[in-house]
């Protein structure tokens, strides 16, 4: 229907322009090289004018643009028109050119401008359409995540790491513009973030959502999400079969879990311990990550000792303890929060056994070493970000200072939110001035930089764009060492 009705519209401006340059215009018959390149919000449409009678001296390049407020008309060499405003009804469009071959002197450059300024060549055109979420001085972001109740810690984390690096980028500026974040919350529930991505795409025109929280979240936000074309840019804490589905839409900052599954496996050979077993949450994320580690464990010809699925809540840690105690596992991972890995963990040494615990990125360290004490040290935890205590990264260094002046936690979340943060700049800079949704995924696919001490890579198709993964202790503090 779109493609339809920008046709129309097409046909209509060439028929039009022709007539008005025909009237202006005399001498020999030469073609007009080109109707430029008519864009939707979809993709491209072209067309042509036909050959008109002009002189044989060729000079002027004429562009009207219609992708700035206030759609104004050009010439190429300097010549400005003022603003003058779309006609009324027009679809949305971007840029058209118009080139001609013509002699000064038959066409006068002024008479042409001035006619354009008066809508004769530009009113059939398609209308300046300004971009959800974009103003000249502003970037509006969206984010939707738990930031209320017990999960909403991690998220109020990654929400603040990302301000700090928003407010780095602001003080450089886009392209003359400012990041500005609208944040909802979800409460966790897929249908309320349903609700939020709705508002934040219909009601307050997001230009993108960046940072969402959870699998089932982020899925109920998918279709609002690809039928706007609105990216969603570093969403965390989601499972690798969701990340797929979202192919196209969402873009990841932080491995991939069967990339933790294999970094864990491949340290436990290294290590010549044989025997693994799996503490999953008791959720269907919880068994796409148990499978992960099976299949990681049989790739490295290691055996697989056995599981316990954890309910959300904690109620059964006890059982889960004993089912890993009699497992007699050399190493068990644990894929669950702080509190309940604690739990669990507590469980298998009141059994008697004492297997090396490594938990996956989803476990806080701190809130674990904060419950066990001393009991904690030996815990090593897989991290899908560097270190951000790291004295010898530039990058890690300027986070930290930042961090205390606007009273942000130091951490692996925070981090993890900073660093996507200046993804999301760096991709807004190379989607140019001239600022679109299509323009911010194309961006976005061809981004390759360092920072922080991670190489992001998202070309080839790639939605996750780090393979990241290092493991570190936790000490008796809370703190992590490498």
């Amino acid at each position: 229907m779109r493609s339809c009705q920008a046709a129309r519209v097409a046909r209509a401006a060439a028929t039009s322009c022709t007539r008005a340059l025909k009237r202006s215009c005399s001498g020999v018959r030469l073609p007009v090289s080109a109707w430029g390149e008519m864009r939707s919000g979809v993709g491209f449409m072209g067309g042509s004018l036909e050959a008109l009678r002009v002189p044989q001296r060729t000079g002027a390049f004429f562009a009207m643009d219609a992708s700035a407020p206030g759609f104004h008309s050009r010439i190429h060499d300097g010549h400005r028109v003022p603003a003058m405003r779309p006609a009324a009804g027009c679809v949305g469009g971007r840029v058209y050119f118009l080139r001609a071959a013509m002699e000064t002197t038959e066409m006068n450059r002024r008479d042409f401008v001035l006619a354009a300024a008066a809508g004769t060549l530009a009113t059939p055109l398609l209308a300046a359409r300004t971009e959800p979420g974009v103003t000249d001085t502003e970037i509006l972001l969206g984010q939707s995540a738990v930031l209320t109740g017990p999960l909403s810690p991690g998220a109020l984390a990654l929400q603040g790491g990302a301000r700090i690096a928003f407010e780095d980028a602001n003080a450089k500026g886009i392209h003359g513009r400012r990041i500005k974040l609208l944040a909802l919350d979800d409460a966790f529930d897929p249908a309320r973030a349903q609700t939020n991505y709705r508002a934040l795409v219909q009601e307050h025109k997001v230009f993108a959502c960046v940072l969402g929280v959870g699998g089932l979240p982020t899925l109920a936000g998918l279709p609002v999400l690809r039928e706007a074309n609105v990216p969603l840019i570093a969403p965390a804490g989601v499972v690798d079969s969701v990340r797929d589905k979202t192919q196209g839409s969402a873009y990841y900052t932080r491995a991939s879990q069967q990339r933790e599954a294999d970094a864990l496996v491949s340290h436990f050979a290294t290590l010549g311990m044989q025997k693994v077993a799996v503490a999953h949450i008791a959720t269907p994320g919880g068994q796409e990550v148990l499978g992960q580690v099976q299949e990681a464990i049989t790739r490295r010809g290691l055996q697989f000792a056995g599981s316990a699925g954890v309910a959300p809540d904690g109620s059964n840690t006890a059982e889960a303890g004993k089912a890993l105690a009699a497992a007699g596992a050399q190493a068990v991972i644990l894929f669950l929060s702080g509190p309940s890995a604690a739990a669990v963990m507590k469980g298998v040494w009141a059994l008697g056994a004492a297997p090396s615990f490594y938990g996956m990125s989803i476990l806080a360290g701190d809130v674990t070493a904060r419950l066990l004490g001393e009991q904690s040290k030996g815990l090593a935890v897989s991290q899908v970000m560097p270190y951000p205590w790291d004295a010898a990264n530039a990058d890690a260094n300027g986070y930290r200072k930042a961090c205390e002046k606007a009273g942000v936690p130091v951490g692996y979340h925070s981090y993890e939110g900073y660093l996507a943060g200046g993804v999301v700049a760096e991709a807004l800079r190379k989607a140019g001035r001239d600022l679109t949704r299509e323009r911010l995924h194309a961006s976005l696919r061809a981004l390759k930089m360092r920072l922080g001490g991670v190489d992001y890579d998202f070309t080839n198709g790639r939605h996750t764009g780090t393979q990241f993964v290092e493991l570190v202790r936790v000490r008796a503090d809370g703190k992590f060492v490498r």
